[in-house]
C-alpha cells in the first residue's frame, strides 16, 4: 500500500513521508501517516486516497495524516533574488 501511495498518487508527489504506522486491531485498519508538506492536505484528498487504497488492496483503510507544515523563510533581499553567490562571497 505504501509504495502505491508514494509512486502512483499526485498527492504524495507533494509530500515527504516521514513515517507510517498501521493499527490492524481497528476495524477498518487505521494507517497513521506522518508527512511533511508545503501545502495542507485536505479532507477531500484523504477521502480520494482512501478510495485509491481500497481499489488497490481490496480492503478499506482509514488514513490519518499528521502533517508538519514546511515554510521556507529567507532574509529579505536573499542572495537568490539579487544573483549573488553566497559561497564565493566568503572567499
Amino acid at each position: 500500500m505504501q509504495q502505491a501511495l508514494l509512486n502512483r498518487t499526485v498527492t504524495f508527489q507533494r509530500l515527504e513521508l516521514l513515517a507510517s504506522e498501521t493499527n490492524w486491531l481497528a476495524d477498518p485498519p487505521e494507517v497513521r501517516l506522518n508527512v511533511r508538506a508545503k501545502a495542507p492536505v485536505t479532507p477531500r484528498q484523504v477521502a480520494l486516497l482512501e478510495e485509491f487504497v481500497a481499489q488497490q488492496t481490496g480492503r478499506d483503510f482509514v488514513l490519518i495524516f499528521e502533517v508538519g507544515q514546511v515554510e521556507e523563510v529567507r532574509r529579505e533581499g536573499s542572495t537568490e533574488e539579487n544573483g549573488e553567490n553566497p559561497v564565493s562571497d566568503f572567499k
